[in-house]
């Protein structure tokens, strides 16, 4: 191995693993965000929920052209109105329970809730992913599989704010309500403009 290799390679890969592990331990498990004491860039982690909102709204696209003729460039444009509603949203809705937080007298930094957040939206990616797959095969729908994957988000933020709430056993619930009446009226509001 010469001293290009050595030198440049084996850390940039090195770095690139363990980013990428700490990517996939965030996915599996959101709520490690809130208890760490790091301070992310959160406005890069939104980023990921952006790209779940975006595939929920191309499959929306795609639902409308197998009903009746819708542009490509209309599925194009639904697609990307999902990612910038994905991003504002859930920079809101971190907001919203980073308020929460404060005014029951709990301590925590945005970063942590916002990563929290967007890091959850790892099993609506999923159930999303699976929902083209299922398209393939003439199936399902993308409000079948979109819903289903935001209900699977709620459990981790569920979890998180579970975590921060202690004791108070109808704070979470409430709370984490709360977010998914939220994004589900923002999708029904993105679901009713016609591009």
């Amino acid at each position: 191995m010469n001293d290009f290799t050595k030198n440049s390679v084996i850390p940039t890969l090195k770095s690139f693993i363990k980013k990428s592990k700490r990517f996939i331990l965030f996915a599996l498990n959101p709520a490690s965000a809130i208890n760490s004491q790091t301070n992310y860039k959160w406005y890069l982690y939104l980023i990921f929920p952006s790209f779940g909102w975006m595939l929920f709204f191309m499959q929306t696209g795609l639902d409308r052209a197998m009903e009746y003729y819708v542009s490509a460039g209309s599925i194009i444009g639904i697609s990307l109105l999902g990612f910038a509603a994905g991003y504002v949203t859930v920079g809101l809705v971190s907001y919203f329970v980073l308020q929460i937080m404060k005014a029951s007298k709990i301590e925590i930094e945005y970063s942590n809730v916002a990563v929290c957040i967007a890091m959850s939206h790892t099993y609506m990616i999923f159930s999303l992913v699976l929902g083209f797959v299922y398209r393939i095969f003439g199936t399902g729908s993308s409000a079948a599989f979109g819903v289903a994957g935001l209900l699977c988000t709620l459990l981790p933020i569920y979890s998180g704010i579970r975590t921060l709430g202690g004791k108070n056993a109808y704070f979470a619930p409430l709370v984490t309500t709360v977010i998914g009446f939220f994004m589900l009226c923002m999708w029904g509001a993105i679901m009713l403009i016609e591009l």
